[in-house]
């Protein structure tokens, strides 16, 4: 994985990523900003509880991809409204370091599908109105190793 900072210098040298993030919060004032620590997220029973702490997951999460992309693309887990959403992993290099490449992979995987899917409009399983789309934005910060 190449390292944030030098990639995000290359393009805005004069930029450092905590600058980034108050540029973020400046420019978009309605959004909510979710700060995951990969250093926290070595070992998947690890993983599991920083989402769980971060995202603030409900008692159903399933502690799998599928339920957290459920949970990442559900308004009444991440809060209904039209605020822009920024999922910052930090330690990023570090996430399920010590499980499979394909475990590490299916979750950055799910982060941007659930990106993905906020792109669309989709109708309301309960008959309520159609979920509109909202940005959802994910900053990969880590080292090369």
């Amino acid at each position: 994985m190449a390292c944030f900072d030098e990639l995000f210098r290359r393009s805005c040298p004069s930029l450092v990523p905590s600058q980034l993030l108050a540029q973020w919060c400046e420019e978009c004032p309605k959004s909510i900003v979710y700060m995951l620590d990969g250093a926290r997220m070595k070992a998947v029973d690890d993983y599991e509880s920083e989402l769980m702490r971060v995202f603030k997951l409900p008692d159903y999460y399933g502690k799998n991809l599928n339920a957290l992309y459920e949970c990442l693309t559900d308004e009444g887990v991440l809060g209904e409204g039209d605020e822009a959403i920024l999922v910052v992993v930090f330690n990023a290099d570090q996430v399920l370091s010590l499980e499979s490449d394909d475990a590490r992979e299916g979750f950055f995987d799910t982060l941007r599908l659930a990106a993905m899917d906020w792109r669309v409009e989709r109708p309301m399983y309960s008959g309520g109105p159609d979920r509109a789309t909202r940005p959802f934005h994910v900053v990969l910060v880590g080292h090369e190793s």
